[in-house]
């Protein structure tokens, strides 16, 4: 069930992160976490990826592209 449920954060943060013009601190506080960097190591554990990544991609990585696609976890 606790994997359940952080999944769907995750995926929330996600997109809110991709469709939102909220910033990461926001982000992290919508979905429960206190500090922004606990949510920082809690996603790039889910995904692969920091955040950050998400909202400003540096140079395309194929785990980056997936993502995009909707295909992350």
């Amino acid at each position: 069930v606790f994997d359940f449920g952080h999944d769907c954060r995750m995926q929330h943060a996600l997109h809110l992160l991709r469709d939102e013009r909220l910033r990461i601190s926001q982000v992290a506080t919508a979905i429960g976490y206190r500090h922004q960097g606990t949510f920082a190591s809690a996603f790039k554990a889910h995904f692969g990826i920091c955040p950050k990544d998400v909202k400003h991609p540096p140079a395309p990585t194929e785990a980056l592209r997936e993502l995009m696609r909707g295909q992350g976890r």
